[in-house]
């Protein structure tokens, strides 16, 4: 009994772990197409220094590394807030 308590809590834990991660590729795209439009995903990959493809592997859900993340916020206005959290607005100058 109590193992099938533990796997039921490993479940929820990848299951809530995977829609985390859809969720903040979900903003990263979002962000991508306000700043750069439909078609920019090489132009953030340029700006993040990653090959196209790893970016948008990114927009795909697979977890992004915190450098990354780092590197988003540092040189774009991105909120890192509403990044991770999807609260405020998407930006820092609050546009």
């Amino acid at each position: 009994m109590a193992r099938m308590r533990t796997r039921t809590r490993t479940r929820e834990r990848i299951a809530s772990g995977l829609e985390a991660r859809r969720t903040l590729a979900g903003r990263l795209r979002e962000f991508r197409k306000a700043k750069f439009g439909d078609q920019g995903g090489p132009e953030m990959a340029r700006l993040l220094g990653l090959p196209a493809r790893t970016y948008y592997n990114y927009e795909t859900g697979v977890t992004i590394p915190a450098e990354v993340l780092l590197a988003l916020v540092d040189r774009t206005d991105v909120s890192p807030i509403w990044l991770l959290a999807g609260e405020g607005p998407m930006t820092r100058s609050g546009s």
